[in-house]
């Protein structure tokens, strides 16, 4: 997250962490705004109308260069990768950098809140509920294998 006063940077930072079963999710961690996923979906961040109607210090609207931030985020997972891959290296957790200080906090990982959407779906594949949507092209596919095995039954009849 970038923080600005006027023009002028307050602040930057930013958090990477490995999500998989037994870790938080990306929603429990704070890690997106499930309303923003909802407009973006809507096709709302693409309609300029929409957008002019934002106020101009808005984080949808303030397009701010993070480049050089980004690149420190893809080095963190990289880090965060070598250690799930290279053997029994402890969970990192949440690592916070904090641009204008140096400072990289760690916060240990203390896994999905007790009223969290996803841990109930885990092991479940797209058996259950979705909770943004149907994979339309995925249904399909299932379908077709439906109706490959059916028939390939009917013909061993």
């Amino acid at each position: 997250m970038v923080r600005l006063r006027g023009e002028r940077l307050v602040g930057a930072d930013w958090h990477v962490r490995t999500v998989s079963p037994g870790r938080r999710c990306l929603e429990c961690a704070g890690a997106y705004d499930a309303c923003v996923v909802g407009m973006e979906r809507e096709g709302l961040l693409d309609d300029p109308s929409y957008l002019a109607q934002l106020e101009k210090d808005d984080v949808l609207v303030r397009h701010e260069n993070v480049f050089p931030f980004s690149a420190s985020v893809a080095a963190f997972e990289v880090l965060q990768l070598a250690a799930l891959v290279l053997g029994p290296i402890h969970n990192f957790g949440d690592q916070n950098y904090h641009f204008v200080t140096g400072a990289l906090d760690k916060d240990p990982d203390r896994g999905c809140d007790s009223n969290c959407l996803y841990t109930p779906l885990i092991g479940t594949a797209d058996s259950m509920a979705r909770p943004v949507g149907v994979d339309i092209a995925a249904q399909r596919s299932r379908e077709k294998r439906t109706v490959l095995a059916e028939t390939k039954v009917s013909a061993e009849r």
